[in-house]
């Protein structure tokens, strides 16, 4: 409708950036903002960094270039879709339906792919109009097995019954330290392998060119096609016009595949050196309904799609149901976000019919981006292109905070201008009486909501919140939240829910477990 909100105010000591427009510019896909502005409430003065300067630092120190990528990579899955998954329930209005795959397989006369997912009229700002993207939409896919129930809407998929991982549970898979490898202090992509959850184990198999099978679960079906002489017989849809990807092959050898397929990987990826991929990549055939992988899974891999399509799906938080998020075509990669973050993976990945791809384990790429370290890049400009322009908005917005131990979060009486949640570490309230004596109210653990009540009502903070130790927290600024309720109303609906739990936790705590007795407060809730 054309108007503006504010969604952050910006202090003394603050700063206006978002780190995926700065990974923009590293990558070399810069473009003008559409979305956001910025502007002066009063008389300021700015210190201007520009992003460029960086290039230099980046080209005279390559392993720190992984490391910053990697570090922009966390911030977004571990912040941002925190934030608005698994606390607000957004889903797909967090990725953009309208891309263009990069078509490394031209076949003329082929008729060109969508998303299935029909909710990009939501995904409009509420300022101005989307963000350009590198590439138009396309039409629908007339040769293309239509989704079980309504596009965008929900939906059941008969392999996907079983019972996800809790959202919030704790990784199982821990980092490595693997400075004891090096015989002295780490490197930055020392780091970057602890980050990302590299054993010792997969380091020693991947630099000896071994390669680690896929997991299988027993809805699995995968064909691995290792180089050779055996033949591979497959075709999409030999009916389609333009034939497969890369045109008849009936009784090909699956090396010629592979060949072809890792010189486009190669275009994609822009790796200078083809024989990197050599030993490193797989080629596997998914029958109609086969599970990839699952959202929770921590021992991920690369995905880049020959031909077919994998769906990409995601557990609707607090239902049963699993939403379409995007449908990855030939010529697209998926599952880059887990890898570089070494975090569990966000969504389910589904074959809804038979489809073709090549897989890299995840420490194969790690020893991709030892070699050539700039592959980091196409890595992560393929994950910031399928953002939407609501999450690039937010982007500005929600900041990465810590407090060390023993330091105020905010103080009693202070105003209420955002909202917190803990990522990790844990932090104590405490309200001070009018004699001045000092009460214990509650203690906030990892996935705890702070001051969301008094950011609502706009009242000032009711009690003072310190950190018991050093704490990590993700911070949603009361103009974020409020421009967040009037473009998608359903996170009111959520927010609800959250604070009616927190109420019927606090009634439950005081009434304890028998009539009439009090039990103590448990962690995370505040007392009545």
């Amino acid at each position: 409708d054309g108007k503006e909100c504010v969604v952050k105010e910006v202090v003394p000591g603050d700063s206006v950036n978002s780190l995926l427009s700065i990974m923009d510019v590293i990558t070399g896909h810069q473009h003008p903002q559409r979305t956001v502005s910025a502007r002066a409430a009063r008389d300021s003065t700015v210190l201007r960094l520009p992003v460029e300067a960086f290039s230099a630092v980046f080209t005279k120190y390559p392993e720190s270039l992984v490391r910053v990528v990697q570090i922009i990579m966390v911030r977004l899955q571990r912040v941002t879709f925190l934030a608005l998954h698994n606390y607000l329930g957004l889903t797909n209005e967090l990725f953009s339906h309208e891309i263009q795959p990069l078509r490394l397989f031209p076949s003329p006369g082929l008729p060109a792919r969508t998303s299935p997912v029909r909710g990009s009229k939501r995904v409009v700002s509420t300022s101005t109009t989307e963000e350009p993207r590198e590439a138009p939409g396309r039409p629908p896919d007339p040769t293309g097995a239509p989704l079980p129930g309504p596009a965008g809407d929900p939906v059941k998929p008969a392999s996907l019954e079983a019972p996800s991982a809790p959202l919030l549970s704790r990784c199982i898979s821990m980092p490595v330290d693997i400075s004891g490898l090096q015989g002295g202090p780490r490197s930055d992509f020392d780091m970057a392998y602890e980050r990302g959850r590299i054993s010792v184990s997969l380091q020693e198999e991947a630099s000896g060119g071994s390669q680690a099978a896929l997991a299988r679960t027993p809805t699995q079906e995968l064909r691995e096609q290792p180089a050779g002489a055996c033949e591979y017989n497959y075709c999409e849809d030999e009916s389609a016009t333009g034939g497969c990807p890369f045109g008849p092959y009936q009784g090909r050898q699956t090396s010629s595949i592979i060949e072809a397929a890792k010189r486009e990987l190669a275009k994609l990826m822009r790796i200078e050196d083809p024989s990197l991929l050599n030993g490193r990549v797989l080629l596997h055939h998914a029958k109609a309904g086969t599970i990839i992988a699952r959202q929770g899974d921590q021992d991920v891999s690369l995905h880049f799609v020959l031909w077919g399509c994998l769906h990409v799906y995601q557990r609707m938080i607090d239902k049963a149901e699993d939403v379409c998020l995007f449908v990855a075509q030939p010529g697209e990669l998926v599952g880059q976000l887990a890898v570089l973050t070494g975090e569990p993976l966000i969504f389910t990945l589904r074959a809804q019919r038979d489809c073709t791809f090549l897989r890299i384990s995840k420490s194969d790429f790690y020893e991709i981006m030892r070699a050539q370290p700039s592959v980091v890049l196409s890595a992560a400009h393929t994950v910031a292109a399928r953002m939407s322009s609501f999450v690039r908005q937010m982007d500005f917005a929600i900041d990465w905070t810590a407090v060390e131990a023993g330091r105020a979060l905010y103080r009693q009486g202070d105003r209420s201008d955002c909202t917190y949640i803990v990522l990790n570490g844990r932090l104590r309230s405490v309200i001070q009486r009018g004699s001045g004596k000092k009460e214990l109210v509650g203690e906030y653990g990892r996935g705890d909501l702070i001051g969301v009540v008094e950011a609502l009502t706009r009242q000032p903070r009711a009690t003072t919140v310190h950190a018991v130790r050093d704490t990590e927290l993700a911070k949603l600024p009361e103009g974020t939240l409020g421009h967040i309720k009037r473009r998608y109303p359903q996170v009111v609906t959520r927010l609800i829910h959250l604070l009616s739990q927190k109420i019927l936790g606090n009634l439950q705590q005081l009434q304890g477990p028998f009539p009439g007795e009090h039990g103590p407060p448990s962690p995370g809730m505040p007392r009545m």
